[in-house]
């Protein structure tokens, strides 16, 4: 009898033991639908001209999920993108195309939880398009941005927010000015506000 009681508390206490160590889970703390504002502070420098901060309107209405990644601490970020109205922007599908434009159909960052907060990986994004300068002579404009990393902090009352720095440049490449390429810096940050749904 005593030993079948001593065998009962033993699994008690391995139970409790067991449950204690549980692991807690960060990033289900983050997981789900949110809506946000995002305000961009941003300063754009061209050669030879003085920087020009550039005065954007925050945007409004920007939806975004954050799922986990099986049963890690680790999560993927999606922001959609809205479908465009090529009609509303006046170019066909096959203008698009021919100036090597490509419309993603969101934008995809990686995370990581833990107790200090969400810890999202930075974003690097460069394409180069093809646009006419006059009948039979095309030009190079190559946008290469970056979106630096962030950490947000535990949701408050179903509410974060970040700032992402930005950092990047837009180079136009003209035809018979090799070397003569003309890059623009872009710097600053864009803060997010953001309400879990």
């Amino acid at each position: 009898m005593k030993i079948k009681t001593l065998l009962v508390c033993f699994l008690t206490v391995a139970a409790i033991s067991l449950t204690s160590c549980k692991k807690e889970n960060y990033a289900e703390k983050f997981v789900g639908n949110y809506v946000a504002t995002a305000t961009p502070n941003l300063t754009i420098t061209a050669p030879g001209a003085e920087p020009e901060v550039i005065e954007a309107e925050p945007m409004e209405g920007l939806t975004f999920s954050i799922a986990q990644v099986g049963e890690t601490q680790d999560v993927t970020v999606v922001f959609p993108i809205p479908e465009l109205s090529l009609e509303d922007l006046d170019i066909t599908e096959e203008e698009l195309a021919a100036m090597g434009i490509e419309i993603p159909k969101s934008i995809v960052l990686n995370g990581t939880c833990d107790e200090t907060g969400l810890h999202m990986n930075g974003l690097a994004f460069e394409q180069t398009l093809t646009l006419p300068l006059f009948e039979g002579m095309n030009f190079d404009v190559t946008i290469d941005l970056g979106l630096g990393n962030a950490t947000i902090a535990e949701p408050v009352n179903n509410k974060i927010s970040w700032n992402s720095t930005v950092s990047g440049k837009i180079i136009v490449a003209v035809p018979g000015m090799e070397g003569m390429a003309e890059d623009t810096a872009i710097s600053g940050g864009i803060k997010f506000d953001a309400t879990k749904q």
